[in-house]
């Protein structure tokens, strides 16, 4: 999928590292790992690809509300944000599959880069010392601006995504350095090394969720989720199907979405931590049994 290298290339020129792609990536050493090699250089040629990327986001956010396209701005905010690269790689697998799985270029790029942005900030501004609430109210307010202004079908597959992504970095990021070693070590220049290792990596990507989603049993199932990733798909799930039901322009704004939540809260609709208690079996099993919470 062409959207792969393309999104790669963008990032690479939106992080601090870019400022340093400008040397000869020939003499480079194929034993360095993926992460010491991360000021190689690109040639004019990806930068021209990261030019048309930029091109095609622009035209994603061509139908956009207006009330959202003052967001556009802030659009590398979560590129930039990572102070690790190969987090923001993360970011980038995570697209990969979403649009793998038939979510529209457009809704992934809203979803990601504008709405995520503008959640994290708010989350931010208004619960800056109660940090289980920010990450609830970050993510049902992420899900229920998602579903309301892209699509609720393209929100899903991609907030669920999002939390295979979290289960996944570890194994995908190991495998990416491995298999951009390996093709280092077999002549390949940097940035030819780079793109089709991380092709490779998004194809064993999707491999890894397939063994999650063939999962025999509750029990197996269950070992893979964390309380933080029950936390998310609960209140993910909340956030959508509100958003999914949102008609209109008031009921598709920030200051209802924060409405909703708050009532959410109160009424304990929500996961408000990671206790035992709140991500329960009982709520555990409850998304086991219905895969259009965990399944995109």
């Amino acid at each position: 999928m062409r959207i792969l290298p393309l999104l790669l290339t963008l990032i690479m020129t939106l992080t601090p590292a870019a400022s340093a792609l400008a040397q000869d990536n020939a003499a480079i050493a194929p034993e360095q790992s993926l992460s010491q090699q991360a000021q190689a250089a690109f040639t004019e040629e990806q930068l021209a690809e990261a030019a048309l990327f930029i091109a095609a986001m622009d035209a994603a956010y061509a139908d956009a509300p207006v009330e959202d396209k003052g967001f556009f701005e802030y659009f590398p905010l979560n590129l930039i944000a990572p102070s690790d690269w190969r987090t923001t790689l993360n970011y980038v697998l995570c697209s990969y599959l979403s649009l793998n799985d038939g979510a529209n270029l457009g809704a992934v790029l809203m979803i990601q880069l504008p709405l995520a942005a503008e959640v994290t900030l708010l989350g931010m501004a208004f619960q800056p010392d109660d940090v289980m609430k920010e990450d609830a109210m970050r993510h049902y307010l992420w899900t229920h601006r998602s579903a309301s202004i892209t699509n609720y079908e393209a929100a899903r597959i991609h907030t669920v995504n999002n939390e295979f992504c979290s289960i996944l970095t570890g194994r995908t990021l190991d495998y990416l350095d491995v298999r951009f070693i390996e093709l280092r070590r077999e002549g390949q220049r940097w940035v030819e090394a780079f793109v089709n290792a991380l092709q490779d990596t998004g194809a064993y990507a999707i491999e890894q969720r397939d063994i999650i989603f063939a999962a025999e049993s509750f029990e197996v199932w269950n070992a893979y989720y964390s309380g933080y990733d029950i936390q998310d798909l609960w209140n993910n799930n909340v956030g959508l199907t509100d958003g999914r039901d949102a008609v209109g322009l008031w009921n598709n704004s920030l200051i209802k979405g924060m409405m909703l939540f708050n009532e959410h809260w109160d009424a304990g609709d929500l996961i408000k931590d990671i206790s035992e208690e709140e991500a329960s079996l009982e709520r555990r099993r409850i998304i086991y049994e219905n895969p259009i919470l965990w399944k995109p």
